[in-house]
């Protein structure tokens, strides 16, 4: 049986690999390889609108040994339940990847994009920055800590957590240019005049051209002059 899955599936026969994934599954649900074989067959055909029906029910009955599961495999039926209309029981069980698994990077995406869809700007900004942390590549770590600190600000509209994200980026690199532009918008805004101009004073550093540098020092003092 795990043979013809594999084979209808490469075959592009989509119906006949959940077919025969799902048995082989039934009659041993205990046993590894089938258990991943059926959940790769549901992940691969979760956004096909004709087996919509019937990858929702294998799925559920994986889904009876969630506590049983790996984090990635966890997070794999999740996605499943998220595209085969069962949204509610998609995030239980990416929760739950979390639960086993706190920095689980496939989780937190998908929660922080279902978050966002439902409007629930709170969650989605923290999984967004949860994923942040456990973002290796810098660029893409410091677009991640960019994208929570936006949802706070712009979505959420509690700057002040948005200023907590940017200020952990900023830890983890002095000089980060779009971080810092960030920051003296919200420290503005915030009345944080010393970090404002702290910031001016950096941003200056960074420009090579005396003009643009000279900019920034005139913008400090004029923080200094107005504000402190």
């Amino acid at each position: 049986l795990r043979l013809s899955t594999r084979i209808a599936l490469a075959l592009g026969n989509g119906e006949r690999a959940l077919m025969a994934a799902a048995a082989a599954y039934d009659l041993a649900p205990a046993d590894g390889p089938a258990q991943s074989d059926v959940l790769h067959v549901c992940f691969q055909l979760r956004d096909r609108a004709p087996l919509r029906d019937r990858v929702a029910a294998v799925a559920e009955r994986v889904a009876r040994e969630a506590m049983d599961l790996s984090p990635e495999s966890l997070v794999r039926l999740g996605e499943v339940r998220l595209e085969t209309g069962d949204p509610h029981g998609g995030v239980e069980l990416l929760c739950l990847a979390l639960s086993h698994d706190g920095a689980n990077a496939h989780a937190l995406a998908a929660l922080a994009r279902v978050f966002s869809e439902r409007r629930d700007w709170g969650r989605a900004a923290s999984c967004m920055h949860r994923l942040a942390r456990v973002t290796e590549e810098p660029r893409e770590r410091q677009a991640r800590f960019l994208d929570a600190a936006d949802i706070w600000e712009k979505q959420a509209n509690i700057p002040v957590r948005a200023v907590a994200v940017l200020e952990e980026a900023l830890e983890r690199d002095t000089r980060d240019a779009a971080v810092l532009h960030r920051l003296v918008a919200l420290w503005g805004r915030l009345g944080e005049w010393e970090k404002l101009i702290g910031a001016l004073q950096v941003l200056g550093g960074l420009e090579k051209e005396p003009a643009r540098q000279a900019k920034h020092v005139y913008a400090s003092a004029g923080v200094v002059r107005e504000k402190i």
